[in-house]
């Protein structure tokens, strides 16, 4: 596995690749299958609420918590 940067060192950038992504879920196991549960969890959701747009709404809301939850949590200091 690839090393992790420090997290004051870590970039926007840096964030998005995939070993920086999965060393932070690697790390904090309780928010990784919380980040799983959202992303099966939110879509389902909004098809329930909004239908078809929902759903699509859904999707990429929990994409884009998956994919921003490492950066905006090192960076609130977890």
């Amino acid at each position: 596995m690839g090393y992790m940067r420090s997290p004051a060192a870590m970039s926007f950038t840096n964030s998005l690749q995939y070993v920086q992504r999965r060393a932070f879920y690697d790390q904090h196991k309780l928010l990784a299958i919380s980040m799983i549960v959202i992303v099966m969890v939110l879509p389902i959701l909004g098809l329930l609420v909004s239908g078809l747009f929902g759903a699509l709404a859904g999707a990429l809301l929990s994409f884009a918590a998956h994919y921003l939850a490492p950066y905006v949590l090192i960076k609130f200091g977890l």
